[in-house]
């Protein structure tokens, strides 16, 4: 889904769960992942939300699971089939969780939800990439967990990204809902 294949440097990060004084209570701090390759931005993203979910499961085990799903063993192992609606399905169902496409960022996220925002055209450049919404910063700016960002070293943070990238970059909006399981 992403960039070079011939890198590899999976990290698991997270922001520390406590309240901040520079955000409002409302807003979560949802756990930040670095993708284990340049092509495993959904997997990182879908590792994120699943953690903040309290499943314990990475990005690579997701892979190997669902082989067929993420190109596992070839150059682009870790690119997520999105097209392929039953692969999200069976790992939806696997752990707990629905997804629809939505046409609008919704003003807040409720517990249990996210946004995975889809550039399909990022930067111009044709190219693919899959980052996790975190929340409004105005009217014209938002804020996701791109699992990309400083992939290389220790540093964990939130990108920003102006409202007219959406449009710019024709992004894609999948919504994960958890769903309670029996």
């Amino acid at each position: 889904m992403c960039g070079n294949p011939h890198r590899n440097g999976a990290q698991r990060a997270s922001i520390a769960r406590e309240p901040r004084p520079d955000r409002p209570p409302s807003v979560f701090e949802m756990t930040i992942i670095k993708q284990f390759n340049d092509h495993a931005c959904f997997l990182a993203c879908l590792e994120s939300f699943l953690a903040d979910q309290g499943a314990q499961v990475t990005q690579r085990q997701i892979c190997e699971m669902f082989p067929e799903c993420c190109d596992c063993g070839k150059l682009t192992e870790g690119t997520f089939q999105l097209t392929n609606q039953e692969c999200l399905k069976r790992v939806g169902q696997k752990y707990g969780f629905v997804a629809n496409w939505v046409l609008a960022l919704p003003e807040t996220i409720a517990a249990g939800e996210t946004i995975f925002v889809i550039p399909t055209n990022m930067h111009g450049q044709g190219s693919t990439h899959c980052v996790r919404f975190h929340r409004h910063l105005s009217h014209t700016e938002i804020e996701v967990m791109d699992p990309n960002l400083n992939r290389h070293n220790d540093n964990l943070e939130y990108d920003r990204w102006p409202h007219d990238n959406l449009g710019h970059w024709k992004c894609n909006l999948l919504k994960l809902k958890k769903i309670h399981q029996e």
